[in-house]
């Protein structure tokens, strides 16, 4: 099934579902100030779904899916209430306000309630941050799947929503694993019984595609190894993610041509942005480029826009040195920076699910691929990890990994 074929049918089954959702506060700020808490900050309703509109919506979806045989429908109980939360984390030992979305079930009778944090892909642009673009067709199916009984995190990440005003550390591991975890956290003081009083179980599931793949493993080594106290890690599903950004960053010079030449300029301008990489744009880039990056990522331009402002010719866009020679001494703390920065495997405890576009080439599929096979070799139970490839280059295999990943992770639940 095409990208475009399925958003279609996304957009016309969840048109239904927005017309009809109640909109309470767009674009307000939370309205419930809170000071006693570790983390959270405020909260504030932003939009909520009946059973019966979700229901409605699904059965819409399912019955356009053609060949694709997963219905979803039967597993709606609940309606829904969709609200933006702002919450104390840290960058670099500096304090941020972050913020995102918090879709919760109405649950009764004290259910306890599983968590699941939604990683979400590579933006560019501060108006596509989910706490702001909680309307859109995507975001709004991953609101009504709250209604399966899960308490659903979409994370801005740092740099979008209330964090605007700085940069977005891009794919920057310790900065995204402790502004999501600060999340999680904020969200169990919200759901006490100080404030929405619900009963939210330790069990945790990840998914993520692209950077949220990546992030969602990120995530998944964290819990496993320093957070099992706070988090009981039940499932993750991962997709097309830069798991190894070094492996990644080699096999692009040898290539002629890379089409998302954003990507680059992005990692490589967080890169040196986050302090850690002892060199320039001007080290790494040929001109015009490099002194146009700064003012690409500002959180008003786009991909396409971004890409037209560079080359996807790689002799064009690097400097003759960085692509001859990346390992001489001068590039010795950019590649350092990249290792820190990749998923390390390990001996991994809980379900996993990879998957990624076998016509990927914008993360090649040796990235899930080396992953998995890297996993087992560290003791990783075969029973424990899964890796389907799928149709799709890295843009259309998204919607096939969102179905597939909701699937698998409703199959896990007891």
């Amino acid at each position: 099934m095409s990208r475009k074929y399925f958003l279609h049918i996304v957009f016309f089954a969840l048109s239904l579902l927005i017309f009809n959702a109640c909109d309470l506060t767009p674009d307000d700020e939370p309205k419930i100030p809170i000071t006693s808490n570790k983390h959270l900050i405020a909260y504030g309703e932003v939009t909520s779904y009946t059973k019966n509109q979700i229901e409605v919506a699904i059965q819409s979806l399912e019955s356009n899916l053609g060949d694709v045989d997963i219905e979803f429908s039967d597993k709606v109980k609940y309606d829904v209430r969709v609200y933006k939360m702002t919450y104390k984390t840290k960058y670099k030992n500096t304090e941020v306000v972050a913020s995102g979305l918090v879709c919760v079930p109405m649950v009764t009778d004290q259910v306890s309630v599983p968590l699941l944090s939604f990683q979400n892909g590579t933006n560019t642009l501060h108006s596509q941050a989910p706490s702001l673009n909680y309307s859109s067709p995507f975001f709004a199916m991953l609101e009504m799947v709250s209604s399966f009984g899960y308490v659903i995190a979409i994370p801005d990440y740092l740099g979008f929503g209330a964090s605007s005003t700085m940069f977005h550390p891009y794919l920057d591991k310790p900065s995204t694993v402790s502004s999501v975890t600060d999340m999680l956290r904020a969200i169990r003081e919200m759901t006490s019984e100080k404030y929405l009083d619900m009963n939210l179980s330790k069990d945790t599931y990840l998914l993520g595609y692209s950077q949220g793949g990546w992030a969602s493993m990120a995530l998944k080594k964290e819990m496993e190894t320093n957070l099992q106290d706070e988090f009981t890690l039940k499932g993750t599903v991962a997709g097309a993610g830069p798991y190894d950004q070094t492996m990644l960053l080699r096999s692009i010079m040898d290539i002629q041509e890379y089409p998302m030449p954003v990507y680059l300029a992005y990692l490589f301008h967080s890169m040196i942005k986050v302090g850690n990489v002892k060199i320039a744009l001007t080290d790494i880039f040929n001109p015009p480029y490099e002194s146009r990056i700064p003012g690409l990522f500002n959180g008003q331009r786009d991909n396409e826009y971004i890409n037209g402002q560079l080359s996807t010719k790689i002799s064009e866009l690097f400097v003759h040195g960085f692509r001859t020679n990346p390992d001489s001494i001068k590039y010795v703390s950019l590649f350092e920076e990249s290792e820190n920065n990749s998923i390390e495997p390990w001996n991994s405890t809980s379900p996993l699910l990879l998957m990624h576009g076998v016509e990927d080439t914008y993360v090649p599929q040796a990235q899930s691929e080396n992953l998995y096979l890297k996993l087992m070799e560290q003791g990783t139970s075969e029973a424990m990890v899964k890796y389907q490839p799928i149709p799709g280059n890295h843009l259309s295999a998204a919607s096939p990994f969102t179905l597939f990943a909701l699937k698998w992770m409703l199959e896990l639940q007891p």
